[in-house]
C-alpha cells in the first residue's frame, strides 16, 4: 500500500471526521498528506510544512529545514481565494506563483475534479494559460528503492528485486496532449507549492515572498517568527 494512496488518506480522514468519498478542500488533503509523511517517513529525512490560511512563518520552515539531513522540505500554502470563481485581485498574486525557483506548481482544479499546474504560459498576459497535468489518467509505475523498502517493512514481507537492470519507463512522466486551462477559471481553494533543499535557497525564497506579500492584492500573510503574528495565529501555532 502507497504511503499517499487513497486508502490511507481515508484512514487519516476518519480522524478529521471525514467519510470515504467525502471531498477533501486543500487544506484538508496537505493536512492529511502532512500527517502521512510524519507516520511513515517514505523518504529519509523528508518533511513537510502546511502554511495554513496563506500565513507563513519563516522560523518555522527555517526549524524544519536545519532539522533534517539529506532531503529538503516541501512547503504547501493552502488558501481560497473567493466562493465560486477568483477573486480578480488575486490573479496578478497568482501569477508570480510559477516564478519562483523553488515553485512545484499549484494542487488545485475545476469544480470536483482535482488537477495539477505546473506551469505559466505568457504570464504578462491579463489572463495567461496555465498547463496543467490530469491526476486522474493512470501511468505505470515506476518503483524506487526507498518506497520498496518501506513497503517490505510495513508488511513485514521480503520483496525480492528480481532484475537490478529494469529501465526508467521515462514515458510514464509525460504526456501526449498539451493541457491547458485559463487562470480565472480554476477554482478558488488551492494548495502551492515550494520545496527549498537548502538554506541558501531558502533565503532566496524568503526573500522573493517577502516582496511579493508586500503587492496591493497579496493572499500570502508572512511572518520572521510565530510570536510576531496576532494572537490568535500565535495561540494556533502553538498547539502544532
Amino acid at each position: 500500500m502507497s504511503p499517499f494512496g487513497v486508502h490511507n488518506i481515508a484512514k487519516v480522514g476518519f480522524e478529521m471526521g471525514r467519510k470515504p468519498g467525502d471531498w477533501y478542500g486543500a487544506q484538508a488533503i496537505c493536512t492529511a498528506l502532512q500527517t502521512l509523511n510524519e507516520k511513515y517517513k517514505p523518504f529519509d529525512s523528508f518533511k513537510m510544512v502546511v502554511c495554513k490560511d496563506g500565513n507563513i512563518f519563516f522560523d518555522q520552515i527555517e526549524k524544519t529545514l536545519k532539522e533534517r539531513k539529506g532531503n529538503g522540505v516541501f512547503i504547501s500554502v493552502p488558501v481560497m481565494l473567493g466562493l465560486n470563481a477568483i477573486q480578480p485581485e488575486y490573479l496578478e498574486c497568482l501569477k508570480q506563483v510559477f516564478l519562483f525557483e523553488s515553485t512545484l506548481g499549484i494542487c488545485g482544479g475545476e469544480r470536483h475534479k482535482a488537477l495539477y499546474f505546473v506551469g505559466i504560459v505568457n504570464p504578462a498576459a491579463e489572463d495567461p494559460k496555465l498547463l496543467f497535468l490530469d491526476p486522474h489518467f493512470v501511468q505505470d509505475s515506476n518503483q524506487s528503492e526507498p518506497l520498496k523498502a518501506w513497503r517490505s517493512a510495513s508488511t513485514k514481507l521480503p520483496i525480492p528485486i528480481q532484475n537490478q537492470s529494469v529501465p526508467i519507463k521515462l514515458s510514464t512522466y509525460h504526456c501526449n496532449e498539451l493541457r491547458t486551462m485559463s487562470l480565472s477559471k480554476i477554482s478558488t481553494g488551492l494548495a502551492i507549492g515550494f520545496y527549498v533543499s537548502n538554506i541558501e535557497q531558502f533565503n532566496r525564497f524568503k526573500l522573493k515572498l517577502t516582496a511579493i506579500a508586500k503587492m496591493e492584492h497579496s493572499f500570502f500573510s508572512v511572518f520572521e517568527k510565530s510570536s510576531d503574528s496576532p494572537q490568535y495565529l500565535y495561540e494556533e501555532n502553538l498547539k502544532k
